[in-house]
């Protein structure tokens, strides 16, 4: 009868550690899925700030290089590129890689010439020993207007 019972408890013990496993697994699964959609969204957010800068410069006054596009940290306070929303806290934005062409040829545009510029939104999101990273790759035309 007692090997039994310690037959039984010993099942009983390798049955609570699988599914302890399991769920601690499931629980990691959910968290890096978590913030990989934040740091999705983040990146989405980079693009879309990056945009409206290239979309609002003045071009009459100054050309607009890669430099002013890459601005870093674009969630770092100070700079001007800080987030009202407490989710995104937890995430760093960066725009890197820009490349710019000049005067590309372009049928469509009025002046027959358009700047290409060509940049790389990269966002990492997490807490402590779990961090997860999105970057997202844009291509737009900005043709001057005369």
């Amino acid at each position: 009868m007692l090997v039994i019972a310690v037959v039984v408890s010993v099942l009983l013990l390798t049955l609570g550690l699988a599914m302890s496993n399991i769920l601690t697994a499931e629980t990691k699964r959910n968290a890096v899925e978590y913030y990989g959609v934040m740091a999705y969204g983040a990146a989405q957010s980079g693009v879309e700030r990056t945009l409206v800068r290239l979309y609002t410069h003045d071009h009459s006054v100054s050309e607009l290089e890669c430099s002013d596009l890459e601005v870093g940290t674009l969630a770092t306070p100070g700079d001007g590129m800080t987030f009202d929303s407490g989710q995104l806290n937890s995430c760093e934005i960066d725009i890197i890689d820009c490349k710019k062409a000049d005067d590309v040829a372009e049928r469509m545009a009025s002046s027959g010439f358009v700047d290409v510029y060509r940049f790389t939104s990269y966002a990492q999101c997490g807490a402590s020993n779990l961090d997860t990273s999105r970057s997202i790759v844009v291509e737009v035309k900005r043709e001057d207007k005369l």
